[in-house]
């Protein structure tokens, strides 16, 4: 599976992205907002791990606007963890929504709960 994550912490990005590619998962960091929209431009994920606090912008609002590039599924991977927070995730149409600490085996159940969606271009 081809999995973009989005996340500022760079020990955190490089453990799960080791763990990832271990289980056999293709995975490109972005730091950024800006960062993950310019990759988007260029390539097709079947999945999206986004971190909610970015140094430059809110995961939510980066996947509003990635969604009008790619139907691509979401998960939230976040330390946003109040009942509200939550809500606001899933409202902001994260198809997951996990909060950190999260233990490698429950990001991988989730992981592979989603269908491939490379396919999922919108056309314009």
């Amino acid at each position: 599976m081809q999995i973009l994550y989005v996340e500022d912490h760079t020990d955190t990005a490089t453990v799960f992205k080791l763990l990832l590619e271990r289980e056999g998962h293709q995975v490109t960091v972005a730091r950024t907002t800006r960062e993950a929209k310019e990759i988007c431009i260029h390539r097709v994920f079947d999945l999206w791990l986004l971190d909610l606090v970015l140094p430059d912008g809110h995961g939510g609002d980066l996947l509003k606007a990635l969604r009008k590039m790619s139907d691509t599924r979401a998960i939230a991977l976040t330390g946003k963890g109040m009942p509200h927070e939550v809500a606001e995730g899933k409202d902001d149409g994260f198809d997951d929504y996990l909060v950190k600490p999260v233990e490698f085996g429950q990001l991988l159940n989730a992981v592979h709960q989603v269908p491939s969606q490379s396919d999922g271009l919108i056309e314009a």
